[in-house]
């Protein structure tokens, strides 16, 4: 046997390594192959000697083999949810500031009518009693060419149309302040003082409205007292809120402000009043 040429080959179907005679043929143990193996460089018998690995050996490759693709379908699920995770709570930022900038504009048009339709409520009152004469009050005050006491000037005043519309505008911007507000289910947790002053601005808000516009059973000083506290709270409370409320991005406002659109062409999808 001097002359003959050991070689190591691979088996071509299952990849098994073959330690043999070269020029012989043989068949290989893992997956029963028919081998022809290389010529040799000088004459050499058939006789093929085989190494198998091994099972254990083999196994532990084979495990080995696999760990790198778990570790990769981990990292990209691990990887996905994190972008998801990202993209759902920046959606809810957003749709919180959004509402946000909702309730601090219908709050600021309801409080300053407040200060509009309260300040010449207090006016009227005021001119009624110590039966002072002025353009702006002495339609309510004067009506007809007489004096009126100040129950009956009041009751001109509110029942003016102009006053009238105004009283109505002023309740809806309230009520859709309050609104705004109820449509936040729970505040993004950074944003939790945000929503605290929120709040407190529709309750300051809610508050005036009412002393404004169906004052009663308080006398004119109570009254002036009372809206010199709700005026300034309410004007506090929106610079407050307004100062630490950042604007929610471009194309998110964009965004909503589209589907609003479309949504007062579809008035039975119409969520809000």
């Amino acid at each position: 046997m001097e002359n003959e040429q050991k070689i190591i080959v691979s088996c071509p179907k299952c990849g098994q390594k073959l330690k043999c005679v070269a020029g012989g043929v043989g068949t290989c143990p893992k997956c029963g192959e028919r081998i022809k193996f290389p010529e040799p460089k000088y004459p050499s018998t058939n006789v093929v000697e085989v190494e198998e690995e091994p099972a254990e050996k083999t196994q532990k490759k084979e495990r080995k083999g696999k760990r790198p693709a778990i570790i990769v379908t981990i990292c990209t699920f691990v990887a996905i949810f994190a972008i998801v995770f990202g993209v759902y709570n920046y959606y809810k930022e957003q749709q919180f500031l959004y509402k946000i900038k909702n309730v601090l504009e219908m709050s600021y048009q309801a409080y300053t009518a407040c200060d509009s339709i309260s300040g010449l409520a207090s006016a009227v009152w005021n001119d009624a009693i110590f039966e002072h004469r002025r353009t702006e009050t002495s339609q309510f005050v004067y009506r007809n060419g007489y004096h009126h006491d100040f129950n009956d000037a009041l009751q001109y005043y509110y029942e003016d149309a102009t006053v009238s519309k105004a009283v109505s505008a002023t309740r809806l911007c309230s009520e859709l302040a309050n609104i705004w507000l109820g449509e936040i289910d729970r505040a993004p947790s950074k944003y939790d003082d945000l929503h605290e002053k929120a709040i407190s601005l529709c309750s300051y808000v809610g508050q005036y409205t009412e002393l404004s516009c169906s004052p009663g059973g308080m006398n004119i000083g109570d009254f002036t007292d009372r809206r010199t506290e709700l005026s300034s709270a309410c004007a506090s409370s929106y610079q407050a809120l307004k100062e630490k409320a950042p604007d929610p991005n471009e194309d998110f406002l964009d965004a909503m402000q589209k589907v609003m659109f479309w949504k007062k062409k579809n008035p039975d999808l119409l969520e809000l009043a």
